[in-house]
């Protein structure tokens, strides 16, 4: 795999295939449940899976997941949309150092869901 250096122009593809911005190299995903609403704890599961915050690295694990799954998590998500929209609103206007982990992942999360 080769190193990019800063500032360097690429295609995706280039990005993908030649530097490793790709589904296999995502990172590994982590939640905390204390900082997560009661009521969205069931969702860390699908936070640990699609919410990777590079977008090369997610659409490629999308493209790499079979239909059924991702409509699984579309279906699963979209009865929280609303919800968990309201609560980033709150989260993730604070002062940037004051925004917990869990939202930025939840926010991610949702960036992926938004690519279904």
């Amino acid at each position: 795999m080769k190193k990019a250096k800063e500032f360097d122009i690429h295609t995706n593809q280039e990005w993908i295939e030649e530097y490793g911005f790709n589904a296999e190299n995502r990172p590994i995903i982590k939640v905390n449940p204390n900082e997560v609403p009661k009521k969205f704890i069931r969702l860390i599961p699908y936070v640990e899976k699609w919410g990777i915050p590079c977008d090369l690295k997610r659409g490629d694990f999308f493209d790499k997941q079979p239909q059924k799954d991702i409509d699984e998590f579309a279906k699963v998500i979209q009865e929280f949309e609303e919800e968990i929209n309201e609560w980033l609103d709150v989260e993730l206007n604070q002062e940037f150092d004051n925004v917990i982990e869990a939202a930025w992942q939840f926010m991610y999360m949702m960036k992926a869901y938004s690519e279904t």
